[in-house]
């Protein structure tokens, strides 16, 4: 179970690293939602996360591990 949860992540980030690949060799958003079948928000959203000035800087809300 664990592989497989290793291996899906593995493909999430390589697939959110092809979007900013494809973003830095100067397509569009639209264009690159059109090629990978995803939404232009989606495309936004990880050319954002992914910006140089946002790499380690992004307040995300998520999942919090409360220790007690």
């Amino acid at each position: 179970m664990e592989a497989r949860r290793r291996e899906a992540r593995k493909r999430r980030i390589g697939f959110r690293g092809r979007i900013v690949g494809m973003h830095e060799a100067g397509q569009s958003i639209r264009a690159i939602a059109n090629n990978l079948g995803i939404s232009t928000r989606t495309v936004r959203r990880w050319i954002r996360r992914y910006s140089p000035e946002n790499v380690f800087h992004v307040a995300r809300s998520g999942h919090v591990t409360v220790n007690i």
